[in-house]
């Protein structure tokens, strides 16, 4: 079969083929059709496959024949034109009939999409300033302090709660006379001072002692709760269950050297090259992102929508996951924050667009500086991953499930060509 083929470019990396496939043609088809289904056809005092055609098609109907034999024309036809033009598609074609008639060629167009033309534009001598790396005498002693305070030890205490301690407390809180839930918990636990909750509502617990209640009225604020609530007058009722004074360590020669110093001095030049690593390290990956931001924004490329949607429904995806480890679905968070599908679809369709953008760049740089992920780094790089699931409490054999088949390998033979390639971008602007 040789179908006629006319080309058109309809931009954004999209092309529309029609394609006219003659009478004769056809009926080929039509018969391998009326074959297959044959073949799967019962009728009575024939084997299967065996029976007349015409008998099969009284049986099936003209119209499920032409279906099926139109199905298979526009499928292989389609291969075929694909083949012959040299299009790699990157998603299923949108195919419209044109013209399907007895004594007639048939006429249909696809429209597909195909990974876009990437003309790169500088990506060497960029010039982007690198923040420097100080570390202040203030950050090492909140990270000394907050040492300490993960080594505290919890004391019983019988006097009355103060700002620092160690409590848990059950609270119910009602509005106008009706408990509600977004107001109450049980064995709800908090270091006082530490962490912000209603204004008000720590001070109002200031002296209590273990196995007291107490009750009290507060204002809601204005911000950081329902609307239906701002402003509002609640009442609270509050048993404090457990009550222990936080007994910091004293910072001396014991405390550093269970830390793996030898005394205080070390300690502090320990944790103030810790910070410095963490820093340059920040500073690093920012480093990093501005400049692929600025490679990426010199590429021309002529993105198609297809990419940016499912970049998109990928990110979304991945959003919708984090939600609902806190508890929470996507229609939940849409109705918080007064938002509806339409406003969460445009608020991802520009990381979408600059995610692909920043892809089809990597790609052609990696081919641009022959850059190739190995067989071992793929091994060692799935190694790796398995043993951080594990480390989480993940099974083995999940794991293994995930990474070891040729679309999980696939996957991780990108990331480590992506991230070679960043790295040989930075040296040739370093």
């Amino acid at each position: 079969m040789n179908p006629e083929i006319t080309t058109e470019k309809l931009g954004k990396s999209q092309i529309k083929l029609e394609i006219k496939v003659a009478k004769k043609d056809f009926d080929e088809y039509r018969k391998k059709a009326l074959e297959r289904l044959k073949a799967e056809v019962e009728i009575a005092g024939f084997r299967k496959g065996k029976a007349p055609d015409k008998m099969v098609i009284e049986k099936l109907g003209e119209t499920r024949v032409e279906s099926e034999a139109l199905d298979m024309t526009v499928r292989e036809s389609t291969f075929l034109a694909m083949a012959k033009e040299n299009i790699i598609p990157i998603e299923s074609p949108k195919v419209a009939i044109k013209q399907f008639a007895k004594d007639k060629d048939l006429c249909f167009t696809i429209e597909v999409s195909i990974l876009p033309q990437v003309i790169l534009g500088n990506y060497k001598n960029i010039k982007i300033k690198k923040e420097t790396v100080k570390v202040e005498k203030e950050e090492v002693d909140k990270a000394i302090e907050d040492l300490r305070k993960r080594m505290a030890t919890p004391i019983e205490k019988k006097e009355g709660l103060e700002r620092g301690d160690f409590a848990e407390i059950d609270f119910e809180g009602s509005v106008k006379g009706v408990k509600l839930d977004k107001l109450s918990s049980q064995k709800m636990p908090l270091v006082v001072g530490e962490i912000k909750f209603i204004p008000g509502f720590e001070e109002k617990l200031m002296g209590m002692k273990k196995g007291e209640e107490r009750e009290f009225e507060l204002t809601l604020p204005k911000e950081g709760v329902d609307d239906d609530l701002k402003g509002q007058q609640a009442k609270f009722k509050v048993k404090l269950n457990e009550l222990k004074a936080i007994q910091l360590p004293e910072l001396n020669q014991e405390f550093a050297q269970r830390l793996g110093a030898s005394e205080i001095g070390d300690l502090k030049k320990r944790m103030e090259g810790a910070i410095k690593n963490q820093k340059e390290l920040e500073i690093e990956n920012k480093y990093k992102i501005a400049l692929i931001d600025k490679v990426a924004a010199k590429t021309k490329i002529e993105i198609p929508e297809s990419l940016v949607n499912q970049e998109k429904e990928r990110l979304i995806g991945e959003f919708s996951r984090q939600l609902s480890m806190s508890g929470m679905t996507v229609e939940q968070f849409l109705a918080g924050q007064k938002k509806t599908k339409e406003n969460l679809d445009k608020d991802f369709i520009i990381q979408a667009e600059k995610n692909v953008r920043i892809g089809l760049t990597l790609a052609e740089i990696s081919k641009a500086e022959n850059i190739e992920a190995t067989a071992t780094e793929i091994d060692e790089e799935i190694d790796r991953l398995i043993n951080e699931g594990m480390s989480r409490g993940l099974k083995k054999s999940d794991l293994v499930k995930s990474y070891e088949n040729e679309a999980g390998k696939r996957q991780i033979e990108h990331l480590i060509k992506n991230k070679k390639t960043i790295e040989r971008i930075a040296e040739l602007n370093s």
